[in-house]
């Protein structure tokens, strides 16, 4: 499946191809985090609605378009949506056009309140669509209580994004699968972190080590990442022909657990799940590197985007490809600026 975006947020043109591995990768505010957000915003109602077969305003055997509209507006927490058009663009309005089995195009107009415009009648992916599962910051499971209290009597007001709230509702609402699909997955987890996560009704979340029960602001950042990927694999929420979105994973990892966590999402790629992250890692972009050197990961099974600003530096774009080309151009933009630094430091010395 592929998405191509047009005067979305930063962005000028971007085009980027969905596989069992993808990567984004580029500096901050260059358009990485709209783009997974856009993606979840658009596959996740296909997947919760069962189609997006389009007949005058409903989709057939399925919810209203409005439904796409309304994830728009809560995973980006904007209630005027037209705010999501590049504001150096000369045209008023954004396009994304999603490929599949057959083609659609989704225009969002700069006057916009909430209405998005579809252009055709039907949208098919071409790619198995499970459940899509957006991981964001860890922290989330220090506040479930709140974030749940605050969206479950405050229906109508934002503030919690729904890439918190979804994933909170469901590993809160879900217990464990009788027979998790990834259960080999899941133990390699536990020892990587040397135990498990557990929902507690009354109590929210807690890792148990050693028999021992911790509450979670006593558990390192980098821990509870590792289990949110335990508790959506126990569920069964993470499985063959689902989605994982991550958004820079590697922000609370220690570089040995950044190590950890990409052998464990290439094992999940080569076990059937679409795995789309972004980073602004030079740490993450080599390992991807190695992994494909090595054979670990197919090159065929790899889609990487690299975001890169224009000559003024103002908007981004890119395409992506499974060149490796396309990681070393990510790592030289993000070292890049160590670098300068390091030789502005030996010129300083010379003197």
């Amino acid at each position: 499946m592929k998405f191509e975006f047009r005067n979305f947020g930063s962005i000028k043109e971007a085009s980027l191809e969905i596989k069992p591995f993808t990567l984004i990768g580029g500096k901050n505010q260059s358009g990485k985090s709209f783009i997974l957000k856009a993606v979840y915003s658009i596959l996740e109602p296909i997947h919760r609605t069962g189609n997006f077969i389009y007949s005058g305003n409903f989709h057939v055997g399925g919810r209203s378009l409005e439904e796409i509209e309304k994830k728009f507006r809560w995973v980006f927490q904007q209630d005027v949506i037209g705010n999501l058009v590049n504001r150096f663009a000369e045209e008023k309005f954004l396009t994304i056009r999603i490929s599949g089995k057959n083609t659609v195009n989704i225009t969002i107009e700069a006057s916009s309140k909430r209405k998005i415009l579809y252009d055709t009648n039907e949208l098919i992916p071409d790619i198995p669509i499970g459940k899509v599962n957006f991981i964001p910051s860890p922290v989330v499971l220090d506040i479930e209580k709140g974030i749940a209290t605050y969206r479950e009597l405050y229906r109508n007001n934002y503030g919690i994004p729904d890439i918190y709230w979804d994933t909170i509702r469901d590993i809160r609402n879900t217990d464990r699968a009788d027979k998790p699909e990834l259960e080999e997955t899941f133990g390699a987890i536990r020892k990587v972190i040397g135990g498990y996560f557990k929902y507690v009704e009354g109590k929210g979340f807690l890792f148990i080590k050693s028999g021992k029960k911790f509450s979670m602001n006593t558990v390192a950042t980098g821990i509870k990442l590792l289990g949110l990927l335990q508790l959506l694999i126990e569920r069964n929420f993470l499985r063959k022909n689902t989605l994982l979105i991550m958004e820079e994973p590697e922000v609370h990892l220690h570089p040995a657990l950044r190590f950890s966590l990409m052998e464990l999402l290439k094992e999940l790629a080569n076990k059937g799940v679409y795995i789309l992250i972004s980073t602004h890692s030079p740490e993450i972009v080599a390992y991807t590197e190695y992994l494909v050197k090595s054979g670990k990961l197919s090159k065929e099974n790899c889609s990487f985007l690299f975001l890169e600003f224009d000559e003024k530096g103002i908007t981004s774009r890119g395409i992506s490809s499974n060149s490796l080309k396309v990681l070393n151009r990510m790592m030289m933009s993000l070292t890049e600026d160590f670098f300068d630094l390091t030789i502005k430091e030996l010129e300083e010395f010379e003197k």
